[in-house]
């Protein structure tokens, strides 16, 4: 826990983790997967509800400790959106992170909901008769990880199915 905690205070407070600090907590984010459900979330919504919650997801990036709490995220790193006449430039995850940064919501909740709001995508990638590439009912995917990770962090069923309904 003092891992994720680490992260939320210097996201919470604009403080650098101290370089030995930093590599502690690199070697330790195995130990995570030891940490229960309940106090990730916590942990989580604290970051979202902070100035610097893009920051802090990118922190987590870093240190590798997404690929244990959000690891759905990151399946969309190097998935291509581009098409033509279309205004997606970046990659899905790009794409899904910087949705958390320009949301003008405060609310850690609504937050989450725009961090995952295309993580369906790579699931449901295809590509259409010119061989562009296409998101069929990405959101109905999404909704449905969403709702996964949402149990799997044990968000209260009001907040999961707020989330699920941005989503979808």
């Amino acid at each position: 826990l003092r891992l994720l905690r680490a992260i939320r205070i210097a996201t919470e407070l604009s403080f650098v983790i101290e370089e030995n600090t930093w590599k502690e907590i690199i070697a330790d984010v195995p130990l995570i997967a030891k940490v229960s459900g309940e106090r990730i979330r916590i942990e989580l919504l604290r970051i979202l509800g902070s100035d610097n919650a893009y920051e802090g997801i990118m922190l987590l990036k870093q240190a590798n400790l997404l690929n244990y709490i959000l690891p759905e995220l990151l399946e969309g790193v190097g998935i291509s959106q581009k098409r033509p006449g279309r205004h997606h430039t970046d990659d899905v995850f790009t794409h899904n992170i910087l949705s958390l940064k320009f949301c003008p919501s405060k609310d850690p909740i609504v937050r989450f909901a725009a961090l995952l709001h295309d993580v369906g995508k790579p699931k449901v990638r295809s590509k259409d008769e010119k061989g562009f590439v296409i998101f069929y009912n990405h959101e109905v995917s999404g909704a449905n990880i969403a709702r996964n990770i949402c149990d799997r962090i044990k968000f209260s069923k009001k907040e999961r199915d707020k989330i699920v309904n941005l989503i979808r």
